[in-house]
Order: structure tokens, then sequence, then C-alpha cells
């Protein structure tokens, strides 16, 4: 559950954080968004109190104080977006604001504030992730074997005698050497099995074909056009299309109005499936909402693919083109364990921030095993008089775009209005969506 509004600190990890709104409200000062005339994804948040001015930008991991903004320097903690409100972390901002914290006591010029910080569910991610390395294998199992529990339900838990996959990565779960794979075949899940598993019950493929390869291969062909997935066939997806939401780094809460879209499959008690395109940074700083993600996979009625975009999620520019080859796998990787940190196994979906990529980013996110996902119908822009390629209306087999990250409120009413006049369509896995 979220923090009550009086509450001023919280607790997560080993670390306290203190509410910007509730500490200028303590303090007779003022805390919102400012510079309104930018993108809501990029505005900053700037605490006043007395003299005293601290403007925080580039999503929260970075500060400027006073009016200077040409002086920003980095927060050792980024901000943690709890509900509607910001927290920093204690010492951190005391300091920021000519004070002191200690013994869970903030003090500055303008009085003291004794904290009495809570600890929530979400305040530690449940697993610890080492040494995770890219493989490039694939194996036959001949005898069944179970899955590693990766701490949430929704996915597989055992393998087929028989069946091929392909070893993606290997790593240290909770101290536990494991392999990341995903099937050999559609429809290409992705789970975590023990290496001694492997071992003893599979066998190396040698001069192997697998639909997995094939369908790489298509990816390969869209790599000269740098053009990711769009859509799916047309002639099998009558009445369906694919919801896809991105998660990129955020001052904003969770779209409220996300489950809006689903209000039929919740009635009639039908399965809700839509792609999460998870960032690495929202995660770290949404850590309640990462979780309220979680339980709606619990519950058993959402079922969610879990898609990687980026960890660091450049918004400007040349977005992830500026990376060179081993800064966008070493992103990419982290972007994996921040999941599996939180129990989510990384399916094969990969989603480019803005959508920008070139032949060089194309084919590295490929020979990592991951499937560039573009979209057809990115709502924000549908109805805009624009000839952006990503803009067109819903048609069968579309797979749409939404950010869930408050970051773009104008994408969900359009699409809330197309559902409402389409309610027969259906919302599909993007599986479902590969040629």
């Amino acid at each position: 559950m979220p923090p009550d509004a009086f509450e001023a600190s919280i607790i997560v990890g080993d670390r306290t954080y203190v509410s910007l709104q509730q500490i200028s409200e303590h303090f007779n000062g003022s805390c919102g968004y400012e510079r309104l005339d930018q993108p809501l994804g990029i505005q900053p948040v700037v605490l006043r109190i007395g003299s005293a001015m601290a403007t925080f930008e580039n999503g929260g991991d970075s500060v400027c104080l006073g009016n200077d903004n040409e002086k920003s320097q980095p927060l050792n903690s980024m901000l943690l977006v709890i509900g509607d409100q910001h927290y920093a972390e204690a010492g951190e901002l005391a300091e920021l604001l000519g004070g002191r914290y200690q013994d869970q006591t903030f003090t500055i010029e303008q009085g003291i504030l004794a904290l009495q910080p809570k600890t929530y569910v979400w305040s530690t991610k449940p697993n610890r992730v080492q040494a995770l390395r890219c493989e490039n294998s694939a194996v036959r199992f001949h005898h069944s074997v179970s899955t590693v529990n990766p701490g949430i339900s929704g996915f597989r838990s055992i393998i087929a005698t028989g069946s091929e996959w392909h070893v993606r990565r290997t790593f240290r779960f909770n101290g536990r050497s494991v392999a990341l794979l995903h099937e050999a075949q559609w429809p290409f899940d992705s789970v975590l099995v023990a290496s001694k598993d492997i071992s003893e019950n599979a066998s190396l493929l040698v001069n192997y074909g697998t639909p997995w390869l094939r369908l790489k291969k298509q990816f390969q062909e869209r790599r000269e056009s740098e053009v990711g997935l769009c859509h799916g066939n047309r002639a099998n997806l009558e009445q369906s299309v694919c919801l896809t939401c991105d998660f990129c780094w955020s001052l904003r809460p969770l779209e409220k109005r996300l489950k809006t879209l689903f209000t039929k499959e919740i009635e009639q008690g039908q399965h809700v499936s839509f792609v999460a395109f998870m960032c690495g940074r929202w995660m770290d700083q949404h850590p309640q909402e990462m979780q309220q993600l979680i339980d709606w996979q619990e519950s058993g009625q959402y079922q969610i693919d879990w898609g990687l975009h980026s960890y660091d999620h450049p918004k400007y520019g040349e977005f992830l083109n500026a990376y060179d080859e081993a800064a966008l796998i070493d992103d990419t990787l982290r972007n994996e364990v921040a999941m599996l940190e939180w129990g989510v196994v990384p399916s094969v979906f990969y989603r480019f921030p803005g959508l920008v990529h070139d032949h060089t980013r194309f084919a590295t996110i490929l020979s990592l095993d991951l499937l560039s996902i573009d979209c057809e119908s990115w709502m924000a822009l549908v109805n805009e008089e624009t000839t952006h390629p990503f803009s067109k209306p819903i048609d069968a087999g579309s797979i749409i775009l939404v950010h869930a990250n408050g970051n773009e409120p104008e994408g969900l009413p359009p699409l809330k209005q197309w559902r409402e006049s389409n309610s027969s369509w259906q919302f599909k896995s993007l599986r479902y969506f590969l040629n």
C-alpha cells in the first residue's frame, strides 16, 4: 500500500527517504513541477524553502541549487516517485538545503523535523543477481525439468522432454548458477533453469535450424530498412491488436486510467494481455508501482509480457544511437538484471527508446537474441496531422503504443474511445504477432 499522506519519510532498502512535498509543507515552502512549456517527461521538480532552492532535473538524478541552472550536480540517490509525491534520500536532501540529517532528525535553518520512517513490502528487491553474461547455444532436453521460480507467478514451471531451447544468458541467481532460456519454437517463452539441470538433462545441439533462427533471419532482413515489428499478419489477426505500454523514466505517477482499457475483460473474467516495456530507471524510481504491476500478474487475470526498454532511456538527440555497441550491450544487460531482481523474467521483446534505431544498433540488439518491436499506432500521434511513420490508425494486427508512466496522458483517451467503439476486438499477446 502507498504511504499515507501525512508520512514525511519512508525506508526503501537500507535508506531513508523524505517527501519533498511534505518537507516543503512543514517548513512553509513550495514544491512542484516547473518549466511547464517542456514535455511532461522532462519537466523538473523544484523545491523552495526559505532562501534555498533545489531543482531536480533529468528525471531526478541531478540537481541545481539556487537560480544557476547551468551548474547541475549528480545526485547520489535519484528521486523516488511514490504515489503523487517525490522522495529524496534524507541525508542528501538535508545537505542540499544547508542542514543535516542524524538520528532520524531532519534539521535545516527553518527548523527541526523528527522523522518516523516506515518500511513497506516493496522496499527491497527480492532477488540477488550477479555475473550475468551472454551465451549463444541451443540444447535439447532428454528429461523434463522444473524451472527456477523467479519469485512471482505467471511463468512456465516445467520444461518438457524433447523440447529445444536457446540459452541466452547465464548468471548467479540468489547464489545459484542459473541460465535464462527461451524456447526454440513458438511461442518463444523465456524461463530460468538451473545450470546443473541443463548439464544433467540436456545435450548441446549442433548444426541446428530452429523456428527461432528463422524468425531471427526475418528480423535480420528488417535491419536493412531499420524498422522493427509494427504489426502482425492481418489475415490471421482479424479484430485483434496488441497493446504495448512503455515505462520509460518519469517523475509522474503510473497512469491511473490504464485499467479502464480492460473494463470488458475484467467484467467478463477474461485474461488481460499487454506488453510492459520496462525501463530500469523507472523500476528503480517507482518501487511501489512496480510492485503493483507484479500484483496484477499475481492476480492471474493479467497476462503480462515483460519487454526490455533500456536502462538509461535517453530522451533527446540520437537516443541510443549515441551509444556504441559495448555501451548498448551494457545498458541492455543492466536492464535485464534490474528485471530479474524484481522476479520478472525478461522476454525476447525489446523496444528502443523513441523507437529510434539505426542499422548498427538494430543489429546489436538482435545479436543479444532480442527482437526489436516498433509499433503501427502510437496513440498520442494517431489523431495528429503528421507523417510520423508510427502514427497510422488502428487496424487488424496493429501493435499499439501508449505510455503508462504518466508522461503522455494524451495517448489514453483516443485508445479508450477506439476501444468503446470496437468492444468486440481483442487485446492479444505479442507472441501471436510474430510472423
